[in-house]
């Protein structure tokens, strides 16, 4: 939803005499801009996040600046508000996405983790297509009002699930790892997912972090930051990330992204004066 709001606001704003403010081009090219700025900033930091407070708290936290974000996007009468709601929602995507994707891998059974880490694109696209919808039927305050609320039942939801067993077993809290197992697997009993804790916690004597109750493997002293550079090397590493690249960067390249906060101003300009808002959907 954060990702198509912009075009909304675009198309109700720039140039509009009528609406209680307008913006300028070059405005709603920062406007529609600092988003994909910030994001990157978000993602870095989100990495730094989930090793010292593990991905739930995570998850929680990056809701918080969305919530800010829509709130000043609604009470916006300048374009500083609207630069400071697209920063702060930029940062949320940027944090919560690195969390999502991470927990997801995290938690899955091999044999469905392809199949829920691509439900995370489902529910972003999912989430732009109800932002138009709402567009058709509210002016963008409305929207921005509406969509405050999407990020609080995040959060609601979010404080019920476990927190990710592997980054448990990281922090040695080995116990509190198997009661996750057990939630995620459908409330088992401990017994069910003994075979599969006693995996994680090989994975985690062999990566060379801490967490060894169940376990006679000796850890190593922490990896110095050149050796994990090294593990780049591998292919087991740079072959997936060379593929994940190359399809970022041409999608990115090809504006399919970058284009969504323009499409409004795109469509005047080839003709498409009325119902803009159907076309959208």
């Amino acid at each position: 939803m954060q990702l198509a709001i912009s075009a909304i606001v675009i198309h109700h704003l720039y140039g509009n005499t009528k609406s209680d403010f307008s913006i300028s081009l070059n405005e709603a090219s920062w406007y529609g801009s600092i988003l994909f700025i910030i994001h990157p900033f978000g993602c870095f930091l989100s990495g730094i996040l989930q090793e010292r407070f593990g991905k739930k708290r995570c998850m929680i936290f990056a809701n918080i600046p969305s919530i800010i974000g829509w709130t000043l996007l609604y009470l916006a009468h300048s374009s500083f508000f609207l630069y400071a709601s697209t920063l702060l929602m930029g940062f949320s995507i940027g944090v919560g996405a690195g969390a999502v994707h991470a927990y997801v891998g995290e938690i899955t059974e091999p044999r469905f983790r392809g199949a829920m880490a691509s439900l995370t694109n489902t529910a972003a696209l999912s989430g732009i297509m109800i932002t138009f919808i709402l567009s058709s039927l509210f002016d963008w305050r409305t929207v921005a009002l509406l969509s405050i609320c999407c990020p609080i039942i995040c959060i609601l939801l979010i404080i019920f699930i476990p927190e990710s067993p592997i980054w448990l077993i990281a922090k040695g809290k080995n116990e509190k790892a198997e009661k996750a197992l057990c939630w995620l697997r459908g409330w088992v009993d401990s017994d069910t997912v003994k075979p599969e804790l006693f995996k994680l916690l090989h994975y985690n004597n062999v990566s060379g972090t801490i967490g060894t109750q169940y376990s006679n493997v000796v850890t190593s002293d922490n990896k110095s930051l050149f050796s994990k550079i090294a593990q780049f090397k591998e292919p087991s590493v740079y072959k997936p990330m060379k593929l994940i690249m190359i399809y970022f960067f041409t999608s990115y390249v090809i504006n399919l992204t970058p284009g969504k906060p323009f499409i409004g101003k795109i469509m005047t300009e080839v003709g498409l004066r009325d119902n803009q808002s159907i076309y959208l959907v």
